[in-house]
């Protein structure tokens, strides 16, 4: 049963008790009126001055006594119905202090769900925000490490020719190294040397083309 529901219930139970007493006092009052008449047809047969008088006075006492004594029985069965009613009102009213308290606990776990909600929403929002933070520190040093990075690297070629072995075209290497600098899109930030061993036989004359042109870099 919902809360709702209950309610009307309760509110039901409560609207036929107010009908019920409002019969009762109806069929009290008509009884109270049908006494009071009995007794007044009763004193008028005690002055009656014939015999029909006093026979027709009887009867009008007897008819309204009657009358009362339906009255009363019929209060007594409204009293009935009224007991009766007023036990399941109890027992309406009893389902609805159910029914609230059942929604003031779901009320209170749903509560306490919303705040564990936010306790891990805030958990969450706090683990982000110190990954971010160690994000950012981790980018700062990378970038402090960058700055402290020259702007400009020398790359040296050492080239030594064993005269007991055939020659290694050195010469060609260091042009070749030279050529992949100019085409790479830092070239300015390279600067090339070359430097040849003592025991090399004399440089050939394309390694002064080679020092002419890393220079030029």
């Amino acid at each position: 049963m919902s809360l709702d529901s209950a309610q009307r219930d309760v509110i039901a139970h409560q609207q036929q008790l107010a009908k019920l007493h409002q019969e009762k006092g109806h069929e009290a009052q008509r009884a109270a009126e049908s006494s009071k008449k009995s007794h007044s047809a009763s004193e008028a047969a005690t002055r009656a001055s014939s015999v029909s008088t006093l026979q027709s006075k009887v009867r009008e006492a007897q008819r309204h006594e009657g009358d009362a004594v339906k009255s009363q029985n019929k209060v007594a069965a409204i009293e009935s119905k009224i007991a009766a009613e007023q036990k399941r009102l109890v027992d309406a009213q009893k389902r609805l202090a159910s029914e609230q308290d059942r929604m003031t606990q779901s009320q209170i776990a749903r509560h306490k769900e919303m705040v564990r909600e936010q306790e891990r929403q805030m958990r969450a929002v706090s683990s982000t925000l110190g990954k971010h933070t160690r994000l950012h520190a981790e980018t700062r040093k990378a970038v402090y490490k960058l700055q402290q990075l020259p702007e400009r690297i020398t790359v040296l070629f050492l080239a030594l020719d064993p005269r007991d072995q055939p020659e290694l075209l050195l010469g060609e290497e260091v042009r070749a190294v030279m050529d992949t600098i100019r085409k790479a899109e830092h070239r300015d930030s390279v600067h090339f040397e070359s430097r040849w061993g003592r025991s090399a036989p004399r440089r050939p004359a394309g390694d002064q083309r080679v020092s002419s042109a890393h220079r030029a870099l």
